[in-house]
C-alpha cells in the first residue's frame, strides 16, 4: 500500500508542478498560487471536520508558518518555471 501511495504522490505532484508552470506562463504566479491555495483550502477544511484530533496552538502556529514557507516557496519556483 505504501508503494501506491508514494508513486500516487509522486504523479500528483509532477503533474501539479507541469501544470502549475503552464498555467504561470500564461498568467502572473501569483494568480496560480492563490488559485491553488484556495482549492487545497477546500479539501482541507472537510478533512479537518472528519478527522478526529486534537488542536493546540503552537501546533496550528507550526502549520501556518509551514504552509507560508511553502506557499513562498512554490511561488518561486513557479516563477522560475515561467521564465
Amino acid at each position: 500500500m505504501s508503494i501506491a501511495l508514494a508513486l500516487a504522490s509522486a504523479l500528483l505532484f509532477g503533474t501539479g508542478d507541469f501544470f502549475g508552470g503552464l498555467a504561470s506562463r500564461r498568467t502572473s504566479a501569483t494568480a496560480v498560487i492563490i488559485c491553488s491555495q484556495l482549492i487545497g483550502l477546500l479539501v482541507l477544511v472537510p478533512a479537518l471536520i472528519l478527522i478526529p484530533s486534537q488542536f493546540d496552538l503552537a501546533s496550528v502556529a507550526w502549520g501556518a508558518g509551514g504552509g507560508l514557507a511553502g506557499s513562498v516557496a512554490l511561488l518561486l519556483f513557479l516563477r522560475s518555471l515561467a521564465l
